[in-house]
């Protein structure tokens, strides 16, 4: 077979994968008490230490109090849990804030996966919503430990946001779901024409022709 037709084996590694900020923040009640005014509502822009909603003690030894409950972090308020006048608990979720100029994802990896993947570092990002090119992706985190309940170990990736704007590359959205794709690279093989294989006894054979003759291999 001519030298062209040795050709490094190429296995591609698919995962699903769901997309979150990287940072964020979840704010709970501090006490008991009724939502008084949301000033922030979903989807807002927020500063660090800004109010995003009031609640109100109704305890009377406390006069009935109002308390600004305010924005750990700057970010986008991503999920309001309360409405105006709602009661809350104290722990009880109120908002969260993210950054989403800020984004990594998670997957799960095959226990039978693991070792390829701890040698691969680059991939891409793929899904039907983005019309563009694949995105670029990086693996940050692999979990050592196979869950037993699910055979599978935790992964994350990144992305290198800038280079992704300077090649005018759409980011996945906090929340989207797509495929993130890995190129395992082994050693090389020989490739043959499909035509060149026919099969004996149910078994793919490639037919070599030699001095004097010919022989079937497997």
């Amino acid at each position: 077979f001519p030298s062209h037709d040795i050709q490094p084996d190429v296995e591609q590694l698919i995962f699903p994968a769901q997309f979150e900020a990287k940072v964020g923040s979840q704010i709970t009640s501090e006490i008991d008490a009724y939502v008084k005014k949301i000033v922030k509502p979903l989807g807002s822009k927020v500063s660090k230490n800004e109010v995003v909603l009031y609640i109100e003690n109704k305890d009377p030894a406390f006069t009935y109090s109002q308390v600004a409950v305010r924005a750990p972090i700057g970010g986008i308020v991503s999920q309001i849990e309360v409405k105006d006048l709602m009661r809350v608990q104290k722990g009880q979720k109120l908002f969260s804030i993210i950054l989403p100029d800020s984004i990594k994802a998670s997957f799960e990896i095959p226990a039978s996966q693991v070792a390829k993947m701890a040698q691969i570092k680059k991939g891409v990002f793929r899904t039907n919503q983005m019309s563009q090119n694949d995105v670029p992706i990086k693996l940050t985190g692999l979990s050592p430990v196979v869950d037993a309940r699910t055979g599978t170990a935790s992964a994350e990736i990144d992305f290198d946001l800038k280079k992704m704007r300077s090649e005018k590359l759409t980011a996945p959205l906090v929340g989207m779901i797509g495929q993130v794709i890995f190129e395992n690279v082994s050693e090389k093989i020989m490739t043959v024409p499909e035509s060149a294989v026919s099969y004996f006894e149910g078994k793919p054979v490639v037919r070599i022709i030699l001095d004097g003759g010919y022989r079937d291999w497997e």
